[in-house]
């Protein structure tokens, strides 16, 4: 009679378990990321950010300036049953993701009315000193009145930011990291 060696249950669930591990992470960052792409968080459904207020700058995404917000997201281990995504430590994460409102401080103004100046300093003028009308000075005109209106604001007084989720609890992403691991225990235990 001939014997033949039983494969190894454990060691194939526990690569298994490790695999998906880091699978999780990866495409967990990735799926949040995504949200940045499609402007909206992705739950059951996607639930769009709300438009930005200054329509200066919206040739681009809402929430993207720098892509610092985006690059910042990150997977953190906390054993091997969890995982937490996480963002570096910048004072606007926070506010953007669950919303609410920030209190007008004298510094606020006094920086609100450095962009005024700055904005309307830029500003291209004539010979005679009257300002060019073109593109250019509509944008930058734009910008002063909206720096100007936040500088004239009283101190205390508060500015509501929307809330603009990018990361969070997510069926689609749940869903599809249960397909993964479905179609990884078919492919790893089929054949034994």
């Amino acid at each position: 009679m001939e014997r033949t060696e039983l494969p190894d249950f454990f060691k194939e669930l526990s690569t298994l378990v490790e695999d998906a591990h880091r699978y999780a992470k990866v495409a967990g960052v990735n799926f949040f990321k995504q949200n940045f792409r499609r402007q909206g968080f992705l739950d059951t459904s996607l639930t769009p950010w709300a438009k930005r207020s200054l329509t200066v700058g919206s040739d681009r995404g809402v929430l993207i300036q720098s892509g610092k917000l985006r690059d910042s997201i990150h997977a953190v281990n906390r054993g091997i049953d969890r995982i937490i995504y996480q963002t570096d430590p910048l004072a606007y994460a926070k506010i953007h993701n669950e919303g609410g409102y920030i209190v007008v401080t004298e510094r606020m103004k006094r920086y609100f009315w450095y962009l005024y100046m700055k904005s309307t300093g830029t500003m291209q003028k004539k010979k005679n000193g009257e300002l060019r009308k073109n593109k250019a000075n509509a944008r930058l005109s734009t910008m002063a009145s909206f720096y100007k209106g936040m500088a004239l604001k009283k101190a205390g007084s508060r500015i509501r930011i929307p809330k603009r989720q990018y990361m969070g609890e997510s069926a689609a992403f749940m869903k599809q990291l249960d397909a993964w691991i479905a179609s990884e225990i078919d492919k790893r235990f089929s054949n034994i």
